[in-house]
């Protein structure tokens, strides 16, 4: 598989016939870990007032996260 953008194609129709659209899919698949990471480790802390009220790292830290909240 390979990078397949829109305007590397001869026209939309060819994009689209190859499976353009799949690869916005597949790019939103892979990006949704990192966006839930980042919610995760950076958004929620500054929403909780400071990054030690946030999800740490480690499995005790985790265990304690799990069971405070």
């Amino acid at each position: 598989m390979h990078f397949y953008p829109i305007w590397e194609a001869a026209s939309v129709d060819e994009w689209l016939y190859n499976g353009g659209p799949y690869e916005l899919i597949i790019a939103v698949a892979y990006l949704a870990p990192v966006a839930a990471a980042t919610a995760v480790f950076l958004i929620n802390p500054i929403g909780q007032g400071s990054f030690s009220d946030g999800m740490p790292l480690g499995i005790s830290g985790t265990l304690n996260f799990m069971i405070v909240f």
